[in-house]
């Protein structure tokens, strides 16, 4: 009995719709990234800040997240494994987010992803 072992089913199933809709050359992003969700995905993180321990602690991080999600080659997919993983909300993150992405799937476990909008469609 792994304890993990729920959560590794429900990052394989969003591994699986990530690599179904997007291609190796898209970069993605994990709110917050679950250990082994990259790998799975076989897909690359698209800013450095991966775990919420950095965002909350390095000045200027959620800054530079907040650029990099509204970049002009901005991730094609946002993966929301956790609702409000930073520790104080981040007007400027979710602005960003609000502003370029939409749900498209929701695991049966509630993890969300959101596309770049007017991708795909």
């Amino acid at each position: 009995m792994v304890k993990y072992a729920l959560g590794y089913e429900n990052d394989e199933r969003v591994a699986r719709y990530v690599r179904s809709h997007s291609s190796p050359d898209d970069r993605v992003y994990a709110f917050v990234s679950r250990a082994d969700f990259y790998f799975l995905a076989d897909r690359e993180a698209a800013s450095r800040f991966i775990w919420a321990r950095p965002l909350n602690a390095i000045p200027g991080a959620k800054a530079a997240l907040a650029r990099t999600l509204a970049a002009s080659r901005r991730p094609r997919l946002i993966v929301l494994f956790q609702r409000r993983p930073l520790k104080r909300r981040d007007r400027q993150v979710d602005a960003v987010v609000e502003r370029y992405y939409d749900p498209v799937w929701r695991s049966p476990s509630g993890t969300t992803v959101l596309e770049e909008q007017n991708r795909g469609r």
